[in-house]
């Protein structure tokens, strides 16, 4: 899995801030330019979201939310993440995540 740093300089700033991304940056001796107009964007999925398309309450909606918000930065921060969720919530319940519409 990608590590901070790993998802580029915007994944980065979105990460550890604008300041703290250009600290680093600036330390590793790269281009700090694509921070210049970033805003870092707010995730705009909930673990609601993902319980809604079927995920049970519990430790899944915490794994599958960490992996849809890793998507969604690699995605570049779209912000109709609803795809993402899908993909995600279908992953889960096929790695074997309870389905709460079964319950």
């Amino acid at each position: 899995s990608a590590g901070p740093g790993d998802e580029g300089p915007l994944g980065l700033a979105y990460r550890a801030g604008i300041a703290g991304a250009t600290d680093r940056l600036l330390l590793a001796g790269a281009d700090v330019g694509a921070l210049a107009d970033f805003t870092p964007p707010r995730f705009p999925l909930s673990g609601g979201a993902l319980i809604g398309r079927g995920l049970s309450p519990g430790p899944a909606v915490a794994k599958a939310m960490q992996e849809a918000e890793r998507r969604w930065i690699a995605a570049g921060f779209p912000e109709d993440a609803g795809e993402i969720a899908d993909a995600v919530v279908a992953q889960a319940l096929r790695d074997g995540s309870p389905d709460r519409s079964k319950a």
